[in-house]
Protein backbone atom coordinates (compact mmCIF):
# COMPACT_ATOMS: atom_id res chain seq x y z
CA UNK A 1 0.00 0.00 0.00
CA UNK A 2 1.24 3.37 -1.09
CA UNK A 3 1.11 6.27 1.92
CA UNK A 4 1.94 9.93 2.12
CA UNK A 5 4.70 10.58 4.76
CA UNK A 6 6.66 13.97 5.76
CA UNK A 7 9.90 14.24 7.77
CA UNK A 8 11.56 17.75 8.86
CA UNK A 9 15.36 17.61 9.16
CA UNK A 10 17.43 20.77 9.94
CA UNK A 11 19.56 22.46 7.41
CA UNK A 12 22.56 24.35 8.01
CA UNK A 13 22.85 26.62 5.53
CA UNK A 14 25.63 29.15 5.32
CA UNK A 15 25.57 32.61 5.87
CA UNK A 16 25.60 33.33 1.89
CA UNK A 17 22.71 30.76 1.53
CA UNK A 18 20.87 31.96 4.49
CA UNK A 19 20.95 35.32 3.13
CA UNK A 20 19.28 33.90 -0.22
CA UNK A 21 16.62 32.25 1.92
CA UNK A 22 16.09 35.63 3.81
CA UNK A 23 15.19 36.94 0.11
CA UNK A 24 12.88 34.52 -1.35
CA UNK A 25 10.84 34.79 1.73
CA UNK A 26 10.70 38.63 1.30
CA UNK A 27 9.62 37.80 -2.36
CA UNK A 28 7.01 35.36 -1.62
CA UNK A 29 5.66 37.70 1.04
CA UNK A 30 5.93 40.63 -1.49
CA UNK A 31 4.02 38.34 -4.10
CA UNK A 32 1.46 36.99 -1.77
CA UNK A 33 0.38 40.80 -0.42
CA UNK A 34 0.16 42.49 -4.22
CA UNK A 35 -2.29 39.67 -5.02
CA UNK A 36 -4.33 40.03 -2.38
CA UNK A 37 -4.61 43.64 -2.79
CA UNK A 38 -5.12 43.14 -6.95
CA UNK A 39 -8.09 40.66 -5.78
CA UNK A 40 -9.46 43.04 -3.22
CA UNK A 41 -9.10 46.09 -5.40
CA UNK A 42 -10.83 44.03 -8.55
CA UNK A 43 -14.02 42.62 -6.43
CA UNK A 44 -14.52 46.58 -4.81
CA UNK A 45 -14.22 48.44 -8.37
CA UNK A 46 -15.47 45.90 -10.64
CA UNK A 47 -16.71 42.72 -8.85
CA UNK A 48 -14.47 40.90 -10.91
CA UNK A 49 -12.81 37.70 -9.97
CA UNK A 50 -9.01 36.83 -11.28
CA UNK A 51 -8.19 33.68 -12.01
CA UNK A 52 -5.20 31.70 -10.87
CA UNK A 53 -3.47 31.27 -14.39
CA UNK A 54 -3.93 35.06 -15.23
CA UNK A 55 -2.69 35.80 -11.70
CA UNK A 56 0.39 33.97 -12.72
CA UNK A 57 0.88 35.56 -15.71
CA UNK A 58 0.70 39.10 -14.22
CA UNK A 59 3.49 37.98 -11.78
CA UNK A 60 5.80 36.32 -14.48
CA UNK A 61 5.72 39.96 -16.45
CA UNK A 62 6.09 41.98 -13.39
CA UNK A 63 9.18 39.28 -12.48
CA UNK A 64 10.70 40.12 -16.07
CA UNK A 65 10.95 44.03 -14.81
CA UNK A 66 13.17 43.17 -11.85
CA UNK A 67 15.88 41.44 -11.18
CA UNK A 68 15.78 40.65 -7.62
CA UNK A 69 12.09 39.09 -8.44
CA UNK A 70 13.85 36.96 -10.96
CA UNK A 71 16.24 35.68 -9.42
CA UNK A 72 13.98 33.39 -7.29
CA UNK A 73 12.58 30.28 -8.94
CA UNK A 74 9.20 30.73 -11.03
CA UNK A 75 7.80 27.42 -8.95
CA UNK A 76 7.94 29.51 -5.26
CA UNK A 77 6.73 32.50 -7.51
CA UNK A 78 3.61 30.33 -8.26
CA UNK A 79 3.30 28.98 -4.80
CA UNK A 80 3.17 31.78 -3.11
CA UNK A 81 -0.35 32.99 -5.44
CA UNK A 82 -1.37 29.19 -5.05
CA UNK A 83 -1.18 29.88 -0.91
CA UNK A 84 -3.20 32.94 -1.35
CA UNK A 85 -5.95 31.37 -3.26
CA UNK A 86 -6.03 28.59 -0.80
CA UNK A 87 -6.33 30.77 1.71
CA UNK A 88 -9.45 32.36 0.01
CA UNK A 89 -10.87 28.45 -0.62
CA UNK A 90 -10.84 28.30 3.23
CA UNK A 91 -12.76 31.27 3.65
CA UNK A 92 -15.36 30.80 0.93
CA UNK A 93 -15.58 26.47 1.54
CA UNK A 94 -14.13 25.62 5.04
CA UNK A 95 -15.61 29.06 6.92
CA UNK A 96 -11.99 30.18 7.67
CA UNK A 97 -10.84 33.81 8.23
CA UNK A 98 -10.69 35.99 5.89
CA UNK A 99 -7.22 36.36 4.07
CA UNK A 100 -4.51 38.49 5.90
CA UNK A 101 -1.78 40.95 4.54
CA UNK A 102 1.48 38.75 5.49
CA UNK A 103 3.56 40.16 7.89
CA UNK A 104 7.10 40.25 8.00
CA UNK A 105 8.38 37.24 10.62
CA UNK A 106 5.13 35.35 10.43
CA UNK A 107 5.30 34.80 6.74
CA UNK A 108 8.16 31.86 7.26
CA UNK A 109 7.84 29.11 4.75
CA UNK A 110 8.03 28.47 1.03
CA UNK A 111 7.73 25.00 -0.87
CA UNK A 112 9.32 23.61 -4.01
CA UNK A 113 6.74 21.45 -5.65
CA UNK A 114 9.61 19.79 -7.77
CA UNK A 115 13.52 19.81 -8.71
CA UNK A 116 14.68 18.61 -4.89
CA UNK A 117 17.59 16.48 -5.14
CA UNK A 118 19.78 14.74 -2.10
CA UNK A 119 22.73 13.20 -1.92
CA UNK A 120 23.95 11.46 1.34
CA UNK A 121 23.37 14.71 3.88
CA UNK A 122 23.69 17.20 0.84
CA UNK A 123 19.75 18.96 -0.15
CA UNK A 124 19.91 20.03 -3.82
CA UNK A 125 17.08 23.56 -4.31
CA UNK A 126 17.10 25.00 -7.49
CA UNK A 127 18.78 28.38 -7.63
CA UNK A 128 20.16 28.31 -4.36
CA UNK A 129 22.03 25.14 -4.97
CA UNK A 130 23.21 22.75 -2.28
CA UNK A 131 23.13 23.01 1.88
CA UNK A 132 23.94 20.24 4.30
CA UNK A 133 21.30 19.06 6.46
CA UNK A 134 21.22 16.58 9.53
CA UNK A 135 19.59 12.92 8.58
CA UNK A 136 18.33 11.54 11.64
CA UNK A 137 15.49 9.49 9.43
CA UNK A 138 16.06 7.76 6.23
CA UNK A 139 14.49 8.57 3.36
CA UNK A 140 12.77 5.13 2.03
CA UNK A 141 14.47 3.74 -1.13
CA UNK A 142 11.51 3.75 -3.59
CA UNK A 143 10.43 7.29 -1.99
CA UNK A 144 9.00 9.56 -5.11
CA UNK A 145 9.39 13.41 -3.36
CA UNK A 146 5.91 15.56 -3.87
CA UNK A 147 6.88 18.71 -1.87
CA UNK A 148 9.74 19.90 -0.05
CA UNK A 149 9.35 22.90 2.09
CA UNK A 150 12.08 25.28 4.17
CA UNK A 151 10.86 26.66 7.09
CA UNK A 152 12.31 29.65 9.52
CA UNK A 153 11.83 28.62 13.38
CA UNK A 154 13.31 30.74 15.87
CA UNK A 155 16.23 28.47 16.58
CA UNK A 156 17.30 27.00 12.65
CA UNK A 157 16.05 26.31 9.48
CA UNK A 158 14.36 23.59 8.70
CA UNK A 159 13.23 21.41 5.80
CA UNK A 160 10.30 19.32 5.53
CA UNK A 161 9.72 16.49 2.55
CA UNK A 162 6.09 14.94 2.08
CA UNK A 163 6.61 12.05 -0.47
CA UNK A 164 5.06 8.80 -1.57
CA UNK A 165 6.32 5.33 -0.74
CA UNK A 166 5.44 1.82 -0.61
CA UNK A 167 7.45 0.90 2.28
CA UNK A 168 5.07 0.35 4.82
CA UNK A 169 4.85 -2.52 7.67
CA UNK A 170 1.63 -4.23 7.61
CA UNK A 171 0.89 -5.56 11.48
CA UNK A 172 -1.34 -9.02 11.81
CA UNK A 173 -5.14 -7.76 12.46
CA UNK A 174 -6.61 -9.93 15.31
CA UNK A 175 -9.76 -9.37 16.36
CA UNK A 176 -9.60 -9.67 19.89
CA UNK A 177 -6.97 -7.52 20.48
CA UNK A 178 -9.39 -4.46 21.13
CA UNK A 179 -9.65 -1.26 23.10
CA UNK A 180 -11.52 1.42 24.13
CA UNK A 181 -9.80 5.05 25.19
CA UNK A 182 -11.27 7.77 27.73
CA UNK A 183 -9.72 11.31 26.95
CA UNK A 184 -9.81 13.14 30.35
CA UNK A 185 -8.28 15.99 32.15
CA UNK A 186 -6.64 14.50 35.18
CA UNK A 187 -5.45 12.02 33.03
CA UNK A 188 -4.31 11.79 29.41
CA UNK A 189 -6.54 8.62 28.86
CA UNK A 190 -7.53 5.82 30.80
CA UNK A 191 -7.91 2.85 28.38
CA UNK A 192 -10.75 0.04 28.69
CA UNK A 193 -7.45 -2.37 29.55
CA UNK A 194 -7.30 -0.36 32.80
CA UNK A 195 -3.89 1.86 31.81
CA UNK A 196 -3.94 5.24 33.19
CA UNK A 197 -1.46 7.88 31.40
CA UNK A 198 -1.13 10.88 33.37
CA UNK A 199 -1.87 14.00 32.21
CA UNK A 200 1.94 15.79 31.18
CA UNK A 201 0.36 19.35 31.90
CA UNK A 202 3.42 20.23 29.08
CA UNK A 203 1.87 24.08 29.57
CA UNK A 204 2.43 24.20 33.32
CA UNK A 205 6.08 23.94 32.99
CA UNK A 206 6.82 26.57 31.20
CA UNK A 207 4.36 28.93 32.51
CA UNK A 208 6.72 30.96 35.15
CA UNK A 209 9.51 31.49 32.07
CA UNK A 210 6.51 32.49 29.82
CA UNK A 211 5.31 35.06 32.36
CA UNK A 212 8.44 35.73 33.11
CA UNK A 213 9.17 37.03 29.61
CA UNK A 214 5.84 38.19 28.61
CA UNK A 215 6.59 41.19 31.31
CA UNK A 216 9.89 42.20 30.22
CA UNK A 217 8.78 42.43 26.66
CA UNK A 218 5.70 44.32 27.73
CA UNK A 219 8.24 46.84 29.16
CA UNK A 220 10.78 47.13 26.43
CA UNK A 221 10.19 49.83 23.62
CA UNK A 222 9.12 48.50 20.61
CA UNK A 223 11.47 48.55 17.52
CA UNK A 224 14.68 47.86 20.11
CA UNK A 225 17.44 45.01 19.91
CA UNK A 226 16.52 44.20 23.08
CA UNK A 227 12.94 43.52 22.56
CA UNK A 228 13.73 40.92 19.40
CA UNK A 229 16.02 39.39 21.59
CA UNK A 230 13.31 38.54 24.33
CA UNK A 231 11.03 37.96 21.17
CA UNK A 232 13.27 35.39 20.18
CA UNK A 233 13.61 33.93 23.68
CA UNK A 234 9.70 33.70 23.42
CA UNK A 235 9.44 32.08 20.54
CA UNK A 236 12.24 29.33 21.41
CA UNK A 237 10.18 28.24 24.86
CA UNK A 238 6.66 28.26 22.50
CA UNK A 239 8.57 25.66 19.92
CA UNK A 240 10.22 23.70 22.99
CA UNK A 241 6.32 23.16 24.24
CA UNK A 242 5.26 22.33 20.90
CA UNK A 243 7.81 19.70 20.33
CA UNK A 244 7.76 18.49 23.69
CA UNK A 245 3.81 17.71 23.27
CA UNK A 246 4.32 16.25 19.28
CA UNK A 247 6.85 14.19 20.65
CA UNK A 248 4.77 12.85 23.53
CA UNK A 249 1.97 12.44 21.32
CA UNK A 250 3.48 10.57 18.30
CA UNK A 251 4.94 7.78 20.83
CA UNK A 252 1.96 7.13 22.68
CA UNK A 253 0.22 7.16 19.43
CA UNK A 254 2.69 4.61 17.51
CA UNK A 255 2.58 2.30 21.12
CA UNK A 256 -1.66 2.06 20.76
CA UNK A 257 -1.98 1.34 17.07
CA UNK A 258 1.02 -1.29 17.21
CA UNK A 259 -0.59 -3.14 20.34
CA UNK A 260 -4.43 -3.22 19.71
CA UNK A 261 -6.16 -3.72 16.28
CA UNK A 262 -9.63 -2.21 17.06
CA UNK A 263 -9.00 1.08 18.50
CA UNK A 264 -12.21 2.44 19.80
CA UNK A 265 -12.39 6.52 20.85
CA UNK A 266 -15.22 9.41 20.83
CA UNK A 267 -15.99 11.01 18.13
CA UNK A 268 -15.10 14.75 20.33
CA UNK A 269 -16.24 18.04 19.14
CA UNK A 270 -13.59 19.83 20.05
CA UNK A 271 -14.13 23.28 18.68
CA UNK A 272 -17.53 23.26 20.62
CA UNK A 273 -16.15 22.19 23.95
CA UNK A 274 -13.71 24.86 23.67
CA UNK A 275 -15.35 28.04 23.10
CA UNK A 276 -16.14 30.89 25.38
CA UNK A 277 -19.53 31.11 27.27
CA UNK A 278 -21.74 33.37 26.45
CA UNK A 279 -22.47 36.55 28.39
CA UNK A 280 -25.67 36.54 30.74
CA UNK A 281 -28.06 39.41 30.86
CA UNK A 282 -29.86 40.15 33.59
CA UNK A 283 -33.70 40.89 33.31
CA UNK A 284 -32.90 44.79 33.24
CA UNK A 285 -31.02 43.90 30.24
CA UNK A 286 -28.36 45.60 31.71
CA UNK A 287 -26.40 44.39 34.32
CA UNK A 288 -24.42 40.71 33.36
CA UNK A 289 -24.70 37.93 35.23
CA UNK A 290 -21.82 35.58 36.50
CA UNK A 291 -21.54 32.73 33.62
CA UNK A 292 -18.47 31.04 35.14
CA UNK A 293 -16.32 32.31 32.06
CA UNK A 294 -12.96 32.13 34.30
CA UNK A 295 -13.26 28.54 35.22
CA UNK A 296 -14.02 28.25 31.74
CA UNK A 297 -11.29 29.48 30.37
CA UNK A 298 -9.29 27.49 32.71
CA UNK A 299 -10.57 24.15 31.21
CA UNK A 300 -10.47 25.30 27.52
CA UNK A 301 -6.61 25.78 28.67
CA UNK A 302 -6.10 22.61 29.90
CA UNK A 303 -7.86 21.21 27.05
CA UNK A 304 -5.77 22.64 24.26
CA UNK A 305 -2.81 22.18 26.02
CA UNK A 306 -3.32 17.80 25.69
CA UNK A 307 -3.56 18.53 22.03
CA UNK A 308 -6.54 16.26 21.52
CA UNK A 309 -6.93 17.19 18.00
CA UNK A 310 -3.96 16.41 16.70
CA UNK A 311 -3.87 12.83 19.00
CA UNK A 312 -7.36 12.02 16.78
CA UNK A 313 -5.54 12.85 13.43
CA UNK A 314 -1.81 10.87 14.44
CA UNK A 315 -4.47 7.50 15.46
CA UNK A 316 -6.08 8.14 12.53
CA UNK A 317 -3.63 7.95 10.20
CA UNK A 318 -1.37 5.72 11.46
CA UNK A 319 -4.26 3.14 12.17
CA UNK A 320 -4.59 3.72 8.32
CA UNK A 321 -0.65 2.96 7.74
CA UNK A 322 -0.36 -0.35 9.75
CA UNK A 323 -3.81 -2.08 8.96
CA UNK A 324 -5.62 -1.35 12.07
CA UNK A 325 -9.62 -0.46 12.68
CA UNK A 326 -10.39 3.25 13.94
CA UNK A 327 -14.09 3.26 15.25
CA UNK A 328 -15.40 6.45 16.75
CA UNK A 329 -18.24 6.88 18.26
CA UNK A 330 -20.90 9.51 19.66
CA UNK A 331 -19.70 10.27 23.02
CA UNK A 332 -23.58 11.36 24.29
CA UNK A 333 -23.70 9.80 28.03
CA UNK A 334 -20.83 8.04 27.75
CA UNK A 335 -19.85 9.21 31.21
CA UNK A 336 -23.39 8.38 32.95
CA UNK A 337 -24.00 5.18 31.69
CA UNK A 338 -22.73 1.87 33.78
CA UNK A 339 -20.92 -0.56 32.47
CA UNK A 340 -21.96 -3.64 33.85
CA UNK A 341 -26.14 -2.87 33.45
CA UNK A 342 -25.84 -0.09 30.70
CA UNK A 343 -28.18 1.97 32.96
CA UNK A 344 -28.19 5.89 32.27
CA UNK A 345 -28.69 8.54 34.72
CA UNK A 346 -26.17 11.92 35.48
CA UNK A 347 -26.09 10.86 39.25
CA UNK A 348 -23.86 7.68 38.40
CA UNK A 349 -20.90 9.53 38.29
CA UNK A 350 -20.38 10.76 42.16
CA UNK A 351 -17.74 12.60 41.54
CA UNK A 352 -14.52 13.12 38.90
CA UNK A 353 -13.00 9.85 39.70
CA UNK A 354 -16.11 8.18 41.21
CA UNK A 355 -18.66 5.68 39.50
CA UNK A 356 -20.95 4.31 41.53
CA UNK A 357 -24.46 2.62 39.51
CA UNK A 358 -27.90 4.07 41.00
CA UNK A 359 -29.23 0.93 39.51
CA UNK A 360 -26.76 -2.70 40.17
CA UNK A 361 -24.22 -0.96 42.35
CA UNK A 362 -21.31 -0.94 40.42
CA UNK A 363 -18.68 0.77 41.08
CA UNK A 364 -15.31 1.81 39.36
CA UNK A 365 -13.29 4.48 38.84
CA UNK A 366 -15.26 6.81 36.58
CA UNK A 367 -13.24 7.75 33.93
CA UNK A 368 -12.54 3.87 33.65
CA UNK A 369 -15.78 2.57 33.30
CA UNK A 370 -16.34 5.25 30.53
CA UNK A 371 -13.47 3.58 28.60
CA UNK A 372 -15.38 0.44 28.93
CA UNK A 373 -18.34 1.71 28.20
CA UNK A 374 -16.58 3.36 25.02
CA UNK A 375 -15.41 -0.30 23.83
CA UNK A 376 -18.82 -1.65 24.52
CA UNK A 377 -19.99 1.17 21.74
CA UNK A 378 -17.64 0.57 19.50
CA UNK A 379 -17.35 -3.35 19.43
CA UNK A 380 -21.41 -3.44 18.93
CA UNK A 381 -20.96 -1.12 15.63
CA UNK A 382 -18.07 -3.42 14.47
CA UNK A 383 -20.10 -6.47 14.80
CA UNK A 384 -23.05 -4.80 13.11
CA UNK A 385 -21.11 -3.58 10.43
CA UNK A 386 -19.76 -7.13 9.85
CA UNK A 387 -23.15 -8.98 9.57
CA UNK A 388 -24.41 -6.01 6.69
CA UNK A 389 -21.11 -6.69 4.69
CA UNK A 390 -21.93 -10.37 4.91
CA UNK A 391 -25.38 -10.23 3.83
Amino acid sequence: MKVIKTYKYQLRPSQEKEVKFYQILGVCRLIYNLCLEYKIMLHRENGQNIRKTQLQKEVSQLAKCFDWMKAVHSQLRQNAIHRLLTAYDNFFKVGAGFPKFAKRGLYNSFTYPQGIKICNNYIYFPKVGWIKFYPNQKLPTDAVIKTTTIIKEADAWHVSITFETADQIQYPFDKNQAVGYDIGVKYYYVSSDGEFIDNPNFLQQFTRKIKKLNRKLARQKKGSNRRRKTKISLQKIYLKLKRKRKDFINKLTFNIVKNNSIIVVEDLQLKNMTKKPKPKLAEDGKTYLLNKAKAKSGLNRVLLDLGASKFYKQLAYKAKWYGRELIKIDPKYTSQECSNCHHISKNNRKSQSKFECESCGHTANADYDAAQVILGRGLSFYRQREVLACA
